[in-house]
């Protein structure tokens, strides 16, 4: 299942909790099984028994213990209309273009007073969506931007992902970008203000971003052959 690439990356810069519908809409999840269920999710899994190698079985299962949809079309709010605001503003080219015609879409909204902009739950939308891109620290949309690039170029594998996502958070942990900025605004003093690297997605220099997709020096591979490490293979691998 290939996610929705624009939801992808609006959820990793929005300060909030998405629907469980709309993940399944986004295709982040096969099943939405509302929290009451699980009790009746586990006795349907015991239930099966042996029965669980057949995973026609445990689709039908799961699909009796979704929740039904609402009274109307029974879409999530995504397919209803948040859906072509996404798309249309995340579907650019890069992350400063998103921000631009977001900030664009905003004033337009404020310019006409409501009048003619869509609906007031598509406008707030939108002002949230823009404060949270704002909040957020631009090293790490430029990142993110980059990381669902990389994944949208090609098929990559379970190893490879996972070799990716080490990469990062070996480069973030190690200081390299505002991870540790924003622990230390939103967990250690608490000031929530938090002092990023750049001011604005737009000051990012490309190599910087580049550069936390590499290990660090003498950092081996976690599989084998992974990711094309160079080196020969001068390093072992960690499995």
């Amino acid at each position: 299942m290939r996610l929705h690439r624009p939801y992808d990356l609006i959820m990793r810069g929005h300060d909030r909790e998405a629907p469980g519908a709309e993940v399944k809409d986004a295709g982040f999840a096969t099943h939405f099984i509302p929290s009451s269920r699980l009790p009746d999710l586990e006795r349907g899994i015991l239930a099966l028994g042996p029965s669980a190698a057949d995973l026609a079985k445990v689709d039908s299962m799961l699909h009796s213990l979704e929740q039904p949809p609402a009274a109307g079309s029974g879409h999530s709010a995504l397919l209803e209309w948040k859906l072509p605001l996404i798309n249309a503003h995340f579907g650019l080219g890069s992350v400063g273009e998103v921000v631009a015609s977001l900030q664009a879409a905003v004033d337009a909204a404020e310019g006409d007073g409501g009048n003619g902009s869509g609906s007031e739950a598509a406008r707030a939308f939108l002002r949230d969506t823009l404060a949270a891109m704002r909040r957020g620290s631009p090293l790490s949309h430029a990142v993110t931007w980059e990381m669902l690039r990389r994944s949208a170029a090609g098929h990559l594998t379970l190893q490879q992902c996972l070799q990716l996502e080490f990469w990062l958070a070996r480069r973030f942990v190690a200081g390299e970008a505002d991870f540790l900025e924003g622990v230390r605004a939103l967990l250690i003093d608490k000031d929530n203000k938090p002092r990023w690297r750049y001011g604005d997605v737009k000051q990012v220099p490309g190599v910087v971003v580049q550069r936390l997709f590499e290990p660090l020096p003498d950092e081996p591979p976690l599989f084998s052959g992974c990711m094309g490490v160079t080196a020969a293979g001068a390093h072992a691998s960690r499995m």
